[in-house]
């Protein structure tokens, strides 16, 4: 499978509520902070697995 890199710019508001339900479904980097990106990656992947 191909892999490409996407940029998504986000108002720091809806910035700040996406770290905080990334944080409290478990995606956190070993430095503590919310994994915005892998959270971000999995709403991707499941929303086109729902379309299937």
């Amino acid at each position: 499978m191909k892999s490409v890199l996407i940029a998504v710019r986000l108002p720091e508001v809806l910035k700040k509520k996406a770290e905080a339900k990334a944080k409290a479904l478990g995606y956190i980097k070993p430095s503590g902070e919310a994994n915005l990106s892998e959270y971000i990656r999995n709403l991707i992947i499941n929303d086109i697995n729902d379309r299937r």
